[in-house]
């Protein structure tokens, strides 16, 4: 039999729920979500805070939080489904970096609203026809999600809540960082109704990237504004206080232990200062040098400490096979996940570049071929195709040469591939500083030194508004971290016991 439900306590979970935001998220973690609520006192300061903003009470305000850490749960899905349990006229714009993340929100905050449990806590509200993205209630209230490169007009609300506005592999992109502030100035505010009112109110809710991003534009432009600002680690002794909470948190006290406990972040913070700082301490450093940096992004890594991985031999051909066009540049990037920690590892295993002719591209190719005995894949672009088709010519003279010799025969595979045109070569060695700043890529100790050292100058002098960066061992290194064929080699996996008990034989009879 199940446990019996104590019915007294369960209304009292209702009652209260209605009534105050940190209650109501207990309540939908435990009825809606069924998961558990790993409550924290930076939780009871964010409901404090927030209550006071859907009261009308704060016309602009600034959560900036460290990434993963609650953020869009608490401020923006719990606080509209809550908003419009107890105020059906309430009307709220939604708006995040792309079009994706905004319908999921808004589409999970409408779920929220027609589960049964919250039928049990604000019965009135009842739902019109809508779209994912533009929804609404009777009594006028909903939620219209949209994103800053989208039209807005039309549409005017009390609340406006801005979410995360630019990608984390775009926050210091300078084009990026203008679209969201000539948004800001030029669009958001005109979509607020009654602004200057008791009930006109905007929300930016967003993790720091750049001094240059929207809450750093609205600090320099404007002083009617409450910053709520949390850092994972504080250095110093820091007091949180609104209306009747408070809160004395001590120095070096994580902000959710849960989350990170204090030797993780403080190992977070060695392995990369300047990125901790900015997303984490949510205090971008107005003199970093660059977008990858040399104390951050560089790691290497010991042949013996390497676990089985997937090799894949990677080539970029240049844009044509001209002895004086750019340079050719050939890695063999190695790929696991550890099957415990579930932790991603990428290492350079080795490098090879310059301004080779057909025959030497081929020679080098072959050369990583035969030395790790895995499959090459070269971009179809230029001349892509006339190389992997030569390539494969090519290997049948050497295996002619080795099978004389008794020698190990070549039987690697040469691929072609399409990239993805929906994303940028800058795009796609961007998102590897993911990878790079967490130390979850290294070169091997083995690899050439050569190839080494210019792959460290291209990573450093790499610029993300520049469309002719000198990135060619960046491509087939870091820019291949996302790549749809690559896939992991599965290590730490404990091996399946075999069964050494005989089976019984059925008993059967002879005539």
């Amino acid at each position: 039999m199940g446990k019996e439900i104590d019915l007294e306590e369960v209304l009292l979970e209702r009652e209260l729920a209605s009534r105050e935001l940190i209650d109501y998220i207990r309540y939908v973690f435990k009825y809606i979500y069924k998961k558990p609520f790993y409550e924290n006192w930076h939780h009871h300061y964010l409901c404090a805070v927030i209550t006071s903003y859907l009261k009308g009470e704060i016309p602009l305000l600034l959560v900036s939080l460290p990434p993963s850490y609650g953020k869009t749960e608490i401020c923006i899905k719990d606080a509209i489904s809550f908003k419009l349990g107890n105020d059906q006229q309430y009307k709220s714009m939604y708006v995040s970096y792309g079009d994706e993340l905004s319908t999921k929100t808004s589409v999970e905050t409408r779920d929220i609203m027609q589960h049964p449990a919250y039928k049990n806590l604000f019965p009135k509200v009842a739902f019109k026809k809508g779209k994912d993205t533009h929804w609404s209630i009777h009594g006028g209230g909903g939620l219209f999600a949209t994103t800053p490169t989208s039209a807005t007009t039309g549409f005017h609300v009390k609340n406006i809540m801005i979410d995360d506005p630019v990608k984390t592999i775009e926050g210091h992109v300078k084009s990026a960082l203008k679209k969201v502030i000539e948004f800001w100035d030029g669009t958001i505010q005109s979509r607020l109704e009654d602004w200057g009112d008791d009930t006109g109110s905007i929300m930016i809710v967003m993790q720091r990237q750049d001094i240059n991003d929207l809450i750093g534009h609205i600090k320099k432009t404007r002083d009617d504004y409450v910053h709520i600002c949390l850092e994972a680690l504080n250095k110093e002794p820091i007091v949180y206080e609104w209306g009747d909470f408070k809160y004395e948190r001590a120095a070096n006290e994580p902000l959710f232990e849960a989350k990170h406990n204090l030797e993780k972040l403080q190992e977070m913070e060695k392995n990369s200062p300047s990125s901790f700082a900015t997303q984490y301490k949510q205090d971008p450093d107005e003199s970093e040098a660059g977008f990858f940096i040399k104390t951050e992004d560089i790691h290497f890594i010991s042949p013996y400490d390497i676990p089985e991985q997937n090799l894949y031999i990677l080539v970029d051909n240049a844009e044509s096979l001209n002895i004086t066009a750019d340079n050719r540049a050939i890695s063999c990037l190695g790929y696991s996940i550890d099957f415990t920690t579930k932790e991603e590892l990428f290492v350079i295993q080795d490098l090879s570049y310059g301004i080779f002719d057909e025959d030497q591209t081929m020679e080098e190719i072959i050369r990583f071929m035969i030395k790790f005995e895995t499959d090459v894949y070269i971009e179809n672009k230029a001349g892509g195709i006339t190389l992997a088709r030569l390539l494969k010519k090519k290997i049948l003279t050497v295996n002619a040469k080795l099978r004389t010799k008794g020698e190990k025969l070549i039987i690697n595979q040469v691929n072609t591939f399409s990239p993805k045109r929906s994303i940028s070569k800058n795009k796609k060695i961007m998102s590897g500083k993911t990878y790079t700043s967490t130390g979850n890529l290294k070169i091997s100790n083995e690899a050439d030194k050569k190839g080494v050292e210019r792959y460290t100058e291209e990573l450093l002098a790499f610029n993300p508004e520049k469309s002719n960066n000198k990135d060619d061992l960046l491509d087939v290194t870091v820019g291949s971290t996302t790549a749809e064929y690559i896939e992991p080699k599965v290590v730490g996996k404990p091996k399946k016991k075999k069964n050494n008990k005989r089976k019984k034989r059925k008993k059967s009879w002879n005539f």
